[in-house]
């Protein structure tokens, strides 16, 4: 059995983000997971620990309150840089980053709420699922 120590839970969604700093230049990647702390991308470079980012993540259409979705802007630092593999022999480093502060309130809550909307659709899928099964082991008694 695995004990999760975080404290926020980690969703695997894949949102389009922009990268930004001062010895790096601009990266355009996509998160592989996200909390309301923080997220974990894979880019094509190495980025110092400690190093502070300027962050843009994309929320998708998911609800119609136009004010939920969109770009959000915060800032993070990078906890963790890996190298984690090669593509056509360029490197690709797994790098997790501490959000540290957001733009605005507004964008802080922009993120809680898709990250709510997440779970919420995570568990439907999960009853869904369950509800199947059971319908496919009533119709194998029958």
């Amino acid at each position: 059995m695995v004990i999760e120590k975080r404290r926020e839970r980690r969703l695997k969604v894949r949102l389009p983000v922009r990268i930004t700093y001062p010895q790096g230049g601009t990266i355009f990647t996509h998160t592989e997971n996200i909390s309301r702390l923080g997220t974990y991308v894979e880019i094509d470079r190495e980025i110092p620990l400690g190093v502070h980012l300027d962050m843009v993540i994309d929320i998708p259409a998911y609800t119609s309150a136009l004010s939920l979705t969109g770009e959000l802007r915060c800032w993070g630092d990078v906890f963790r840089c890996n190298l984690i593999g090669e593509i056509d022999s360029n490197k690709i480093y797994g790098v997790g980053i501490f959000f540290t502060d957001f733009f605005s309130p507004q964008d802080r809550d922009k993120l809680s709420k898709y990250i709510d909307f997440l779970i919420l659709k995570e568990q439907e899928d999960i009853k869904q699922a369950i509800q199947r099964w059971r319908g496919k082991r009533r119709k194998r008694r029958d």
